[in-house]
């Protein structure tokens, strides 16, 4: 099977994500307007440039960060109006990747466990109290960005945050710690030489449960978003370490939302035989 683009559902497409964001963020990407300080302007402006270069896979990447950002606000909107607006008004005071990540972790996890059915109260500290099978649990989110993409700092840049969030009061062996690594894997330097992206490495493991042993803490999840360079498919990527003694309901709860990675395919691609 092959793929080619359907231009027309593409632009279709990419005006009604436009009014979305506009709607659902509060913004206007239009001269002069609010959105034009975010960073999702500098997605659009990087889309169209990649897309006058015809470098289609750099083109997706912008689509795809804009697209799932209008489809999880729209998921929080339907469900809960004040905390679609409260994600909003966090949005638009960031100003650079780095405030944005945080936030929008948050977002795209709260999209998920409505998707999933799940029973959750949003917090700040921790982030998330989830109910799972009358059990209680919670989950703390982080988000791990570098601005120097540099292989030695990323193994710290994880550990670190590790050691962070296990300090903090409230954890306990039903707590899963949740860090965002798209920024890491989306780094030419953090792939080897055979393309494995550094949420598969192997060396990863022995670094980040070391830093778990000891700590009051039940499991940290790995997450980050890919978009597949042979297919498009937008990939929500996930690698689970477990500590020891992990309370019971947080391994249930992990076992029966985490067990595999998402695949999607855009709407505007179509398949043909050949």
């Amino acid at each position: 099977m092959s793929l080619r683009l359907d231009w027309e559902k593409k632009l279709s497409d990419r005006a009604e994500c436009g009014r979305a964001l506009k709607r659902l963020l509060g913004v206007s990407f239009e001269p002069g307007g609010n959105g034009r300080s975010l960073p999702m302007w500098k997605w659009i402006l990087s889309m169209l440039n990649h897309q006058n270069r015809r470098d289609v896979y750099g083109m997706m990447i912008q689509e795809m960060r804009l697209f799932a950002l209008a489809t999880d606000l729209r998921i929080v909107d339907e469900y809960d109006r004040k905390e679609r607006k409260k994600f909003a008004e966090l949005l638009r005071k960031c100003k650079t990747e780095a405030d944005y990540g945080g936030i929008r972790f948050e977002l795209q996890l709260m999209a998920r466990f409505i998707k999933q059915n799940v029973i959750f109260k949003k917090s700040e500290s921790p982030d998330f109290q989830i109910l799972h099978e009358g059990n209680p649990l919670s989950i703390e989110c982080a988000c791990a960005h570098l601005n120097k993409r540099r292989e030695r700092e990323v193994y710290w840049k994880v550990v670190s945050i590790i050691h962070e969030k296990a300090a903090m009061p409230y954890a306990d062996k039903a707590m899963c710690l949740f860090i965002e690594i798209t920024n890491l894997q989306l780094a030419h330097a953090l792939k080897s030489r055979n393309g494995e992206s550094f949420i598969a490495r192997s060396e990863i493991q022995e670094p980040i449960t070391q830093a778990m042993q000891g700590k009051n803490l039940g499991a940290v999840v790995l997450y980050c978003n890919q978009l597949r360079a042979d297919d498009f498919r937008h990939l929500h990527l996930t690698r689970l370490f477990y500590n020891d003694n992990t309370a019971p309901q947080l391994d249930a709860f992990l076992k029966a939302n985490y067990h595999g990675n998402e695949r999607m395919l855009p709407p505007w691609f179509v398949t043909t035989k050949g």
